[in-house]
């Protein structure tokens, strides 16, 4: 049998197997990176198999073995074509094609119908191989009209092809494109012409035996095929593979209409604006989605009818209907498509308008109103407006001036593109415009609240709120006049930034710290008991100083470290809101001199003076977590004489029968006013530069982890005053039992 195989022209079949088995090994060096030569790659395996089994009927002998093959022979020629058609639609980006019905229906039919013939047939185990292509193992038992008709498909089912990538290649203006397509056609002509007219048309003529030019005309079809897609498809850019994914993604509807107004391609956008599948829409005519005559005809006359060379339709506003039969306000863009002078499509974009057709409704109602107010508006108020939308228009973040009325002096585009909407200028000096503003966020932040909470009390105030998937940074700033020596407060700035991708990094970034910080603490544990064990248990085997003074390190290396990976897991769960407070009334004074105690032990005071006032009579017990707050202690002496080098730290505790205060003042080298907003912030010290570290080796995480830890007991951690040269005072309050 191995003979048969060698013999001409048998054996062209297994040269094609091998040189198309090269093709499929070197495609595979592009991965999945393309759908397109994914699916060149299964018609390669296709073509591979129906060679094999070719060949292996030419040189089998009837029996059960062959009856498979040649129901392997079936499988195969039969898959090639709705492979084929798959590969060439992908190629042409028309893939979406095979979400319609009538298409999916197609390939089903003619694939099971020739499978059915192929291998239900008695006729298809025929071993009479001589005959024509189209007649193969039909001979004996189907008519010869029937067996023409399958010709005929199979032969349809391989033209298919060549007629859309030849329509698609007639309307390519990009010239690289063009080359690909260009080869890809003559590949597919060479891999059906010459096997027709030698297999199948001539030997039917002057009925001759058929000789097996496919195997032949199957490579250098492949080869074309894949040379165009490595060289074109690729390593140059396509433009019209960009353009295709860029209307996918493009912000809004788009609609690609034909010279019938037949809805040829949709986007996303539109699909989902109007709650239809993509499928449902395509090949549709527009008119189904307006609402009668009198609208398509509107849009017949103002948008189509306006449309030309060099002319296009802006901002027509429109209704359309959605699934639900409901009306969706639009505002429609259209312009004609020409190649050459021949008109081949209409592109018309559009964009949800119904929040701002109820934002105008909305001002319509008050109109009457805010003309009024705005004429009382002096000259000069008009020019600090002109100055402040010069200035501050172009801010990238929401930005608002509010006087103490609540009325809003002054406010920027972004401020309302960050509601959804833009609060326009004749809404400057309304109340209700103010209102309304806070009232979009009611559940979220209080943001009449604070404005006054902030010219009340002449301080910035910081919030970061969630709104939906959205986050938002709000900052609060008070705008105060001195007059005679003496403050008083004349409004307020409400700033409003996006900080939902910021909020993304950050949590991140927190996750990495705490995966990363579980998995340290494990290893870093183990070193410090090992470490720990052997200076204790094993002094004699390091005796020698230098394998002493390294194990040494090793142990206090392992501490230092456990420290800093426990600062981060307090920080990530306290973040969380993963620490559970285990409050109670416990004695404040007992808590300070036991933990001053600790000091005077471990010496770590540096000949400083530490000292805890006489605290008031009938001082009243803390409520809160006893630990925890022994955790801030512990963090606010050891910063105090950590940054003090002369003097000492005193500990003060004052009342006011609602919460109890601990004033911790140290004599240290201060820190610098420009310096001091970097307090409380993760990953911060207060040095003279951002960019420089003490050298204390501080994490920069404890003031950040004492203010969420009292913030977590109902208290709070501040600085009150820091002098350079002088010291600095911070202050924690917790409340008192009842």
């Amino acid at each position: 049998m191995f003979q048969c195989y060698t013999q001409t022209p048998i054996a062209l079949y297994g040269v094609s197997i091998l040189v198309l088995v090269v093709m499929f090994v070197y495609l595979l060096r592009f991965g999945t990176q393309s759908p397109t030569i994914g699916w060149f790659r299964t018609f390669l395996v296709t073509s591979m198999g129906y060679n094999l089994a070719a060949a292996t009927l030419k040189c089998a002998q009837p029996g059960a073995a062959y009856t498979y093959i040649v129901d392997f022979y079936g499988l195969m020629a039969t898959m090639m074509i709705p492979v084929l058609l798959i590969f060439v639609l992908h190629f042409i980006n028309r893939e979406q094609l095979l979400s319609r019905a009538w298409l999916r229906a197609t390939i089903f039919l003619v694939t099971t119908t020739s499978m059915y013939i192929f291998w239900r047939t008695e006729g298809a185990v025929s071993h009479d191989i001589s005959q024509t292509f189209f007649e193969f193992g039909f001979r004996a038992a189907i008519p010869g009209s029937l067996a023409g008709l399958i010709g005929v498909l199979d032969l349809g089912g391989y033209i298919t092809p060549i007629v859309v990538t030849g329509i698609y290649y007639r309307h390519l203006q990009d010239p690289l494109k063009k080359r690909e397509v260009r080869l890809v056609l003559i590949g597919l002509a060479t891999l059906i012409a010459p096997s027709t007219l030698f297999e199948g048309i001539l030997p039917g003529i002057f009925h001759t035996p058929s000789f097996p030019i496919s195997p032949v005309t199957s490579v250098i079809a492949c080869t074309l095929i894949t040379y165009a897609i490595v060289k074109y498809g690729l390593r140059v850019f396509s433009l019209s593979n960009v353009t295709s994914d860029l209307m996918q993604v493009m912000p809004g509807g788009l609609i690609i209409l034909d010279h019938t107004n037949t809805i040829q391609y949709i986007n996303d956008g539109a699909a989902a604006m109007l709650g239809h599948s993509k499928g449902a829409l395509s090949g549709m005519s527009i008119r189904k989605l307006f609402s009668g005559a009198a609208e398509y005809g509107a849009f017949q006359t103002n948008v189509i009818g306006k449309l030309g060379p060099h002319k296009q339709v802006a901002g027509y506003d429109m209704e359309l209907y959605d699934k639900r039969k409901q009306l969706l306000p639009v505002s429609i863009n259209a312009v004609n498509v020409y190649v050459g002078q021949e008109l081949v499509n209409r592109l018309v974009s559009f964009t949800d308008i119904s929040k701002l057709k109820r934002a105008e409704a909305e001002l319509k109602k008050e109109k009457a109103g805010v003309e009024r107010k705005v004429v009382e508006r002096t000259r000069e108020l008009s020019e600090a407006q002109a100055r402040l939308a010069a200035s501050l228009g172009g801010l990238p973040f929401g930005f608002a001036v509010v006087d103490p009325g609540d009325h809003i002096v002054f406010s920027n585009w972004a401020l309302g593109t960050l509601l959804g909407r833009h609060i326009p200028s004749d809404t400057v000096g309304s109340a209700e415009a103010l209102k309304r503003f806070s009232n979009d966020f009611k559940h979220s932040i209080d943001i009449l609240g604070l404005l006054h909470e902030c010219q009340k009390t002449e301080k910035l105030i910081e919030k970061d709120i969630s709104f939906g998937p959205m986050f938002y940074h709000f900052l609060f700033v008070p705008i105060v006049s001195t007059q005679k020596g003496r403050k008083q407060s004349v409004g307020s700035v409400l700033i409003m930034e996006d900080v939902t991708e910021k909020k993304a990094m950050d949590r991140s970034r927190d996750e990495f710290f705490s995966i990363a910080s579980h998995e340290l603490r494990t290893p870093l544990t183990a070193i410090r008991g090992n470490s720990d064990m052997i200076l204790t248990y094993y002094p004699e085997a390091v005796k020698e100083p230098s394998l002493k003074e390294m194990v040494t390190d090793m142990h206090e290396s392992s501490i230092r470290l456990i420290t800093v990976v426990n600062d981060f897991l307090d920080t990530s769960r306290l973040e969380q809101g993963k620490i559970q407070f285990k409050t109670g009334a416990f004695d404040m004074v007992q808590l300070i001199r036991d933990t001053l105690r600790e000091y005077d032990v471990t010496g770590s005071r540096r000949k400083l003076s530490l000292v805890l006032a006489d605290p008031p009579a009938d001082l009243p017990m803390v409520f809160a977590d006893r630990d925890r707050t022994r955790q801030v202690l512990i963090n606010l002496i050891g910063n105090a004489i950590k940054f003090t080098k002369a003097g000492g730290v005193t500990i003060t505790l004052t009342t006011d029968k609602r919460t109890l205060k601990v004033q911790v003042t140290d004599t240290g080298k201060g820190i610098p006013i420009e310096q001091q907003h970097l307090l409380f912030h993760k990953f911060q010290q207060a040095a003279d530069s951002i960019l420089t570290r003490d050298d204390t080796r501080g994490t920069g995480l404890g003031l950040y982890i004492s203010r969420l830890l009292a913030e977590g007991m109902s208290g709070k951690l501040e600085m009150i005053e820091s002098v350079v040269g002088k010291g600095t005072t911070f202050v924690l309050e917790l409340p008192v039992t009842r």
